[in-house]
């Protein structure tokens, strides 16, 4: 497979990051930099014992990233066999094997998969125009490792309407709009408010 894209330098660790594979992910590269630290502004001692899930992982590097900045454990979720094969190249060269785990199914069953008492960190970046977002919020609001402190941040379009999550247990707290797309925050309701 003929890898797209060249490798750039962590601003963290100074690793080689993820190449792109010819997997694209959603969004408009102009701002690809805002999505990683946006995605990561977490606090900066949670790092080492953060566990992070990238669902829709297309090539790996918003979790291979999550990785290069402490993560203990990043699982990938796709489906695609090419992406797969990416993700398993990106974290050869990064040498982050150890603290990955690729889930290679579809997105709502591999949530079952997932071996951890809690989940910190959890970015979403299913294909614009599909309910599979709509599916995965229902699907993690079931699991019990989603708790009030973990953090879901969904890429998604402008457009798209997440009115659904009013009949789960998760709330948006925070939109972040940009040229064409937008980040939604979302976090389990607290208890006192459900």
């Amino acid at each position: 497979m003929e890898e797209k894209g060249l490798f750039y330098e962590s601003h963290c660790r100074k690793r080689p990051e993820a190449a792109a594979c010819g997997a694209r992910r959603n969004g408009d590269a102009s701002n690809a930099g805002q999505d990683q630290g946006d995605a990561f502004q977490y606090p900066s001692d949670a790092g080492p014992r953060l566990r992070f899930l990238d669902i829709c992982a297309g090539s790996g590097g918003i979790g291979i990233e999550a990785i290069s900045r402490g993560a203990k454990r990043s699982y990938f979720i796709e489906n695609g066999r090419a992406a797969v094969s990416c993700i398993q190249q990106n974290l050869h060269k990064t040498g982050f094997e150890d603290r990955a785990v690729i889930l290679r199914q579809d997105a709502v069953a591999a949530l079952r998969h997932v071996r951890e008492k809690e989940v910190d960190l959890v970015y979403l970046d299913p294909p614009y125009k599909s309910d599979l977002a709509r599916r995965v919020l229902i699907a993690l609001d079931d699991q019990p490792y989603i708790t009030e402190d973990t953090c879901i941040v969904v890429e998604t379009d402008l457009e798209s309407d997440f009115s659904f999550l009013e009949n789960t247990g998760l709330e948006i707290y925070r939109e972040k709009d940009y040229r064409g797309n937008r980040h939604l925050f979302i976090r389990r309701r607290s208890e006192e408010k459900s």
